[in-house]
């Protein structure tokens, strides 16, 4: 038991793998990162085009609270070109009750990454903008 050919040890692995890139994670109850190919957004048209196997993350990832309220939705995506994973981070509806909070994390984390451009403790802006539906996004 436990060598190569072992499915245990190959089973281990690999979830131990997906959870470090942190594609995935299981609570006590039920996934945190929903299979579902998104609805709210249209992933053959850009920015998201560029992307692939974009997943929903689900509202209750923390465990406090079921269902998709919230100012935000957030998705995890592969990028096509830098083949890094990405979070997305969409406005839930238009306007600037919406778009406050996310368009101040877009102004500190461009200041961040511009005064501390080596660090690796904060996560990098790599695109933001405003949707055709007037919602706003950002990636990192």
């Amino acid at each position: 038991m436990g060598g190569p050919s072992d499915p245990w040890t190959a089973c281990r692995t690999d979830f131990a793998a997906v959870v470090e890139l942190g594609l995935f994670v299981h609570t006590e109850v039920r996934a945190i990162m929903s299979h579902r190919v998104p609805s709210d957004i249209d992933c053959k048209s850009p920015p998201f085009d560029r992307f692939r196997s974009i997943h929903w993350l689900a509202a209750a990832r923390s465990g406090h609270a079921f269902g998709e309220s919230g100012r935000h939705q957030l998705y995890v995506a592969r990028d096509t070109r830098s083949c890094a994973n990405l979070l997305i981070k969409v406005t839930s509806k238009p306007g600037l009750f919406y778009e406050q909070e996310l368009t101040n994390e877009i102004a500190s984390l461009s200041t961040i990454n511009r005064e501390l451009p080596d660090s690796r403790y904060f996560p990098v802006l790599e695109e933001h903008g405003r949707l055709r539906d007037g919602r706003v996004y950002l990636t990192m």
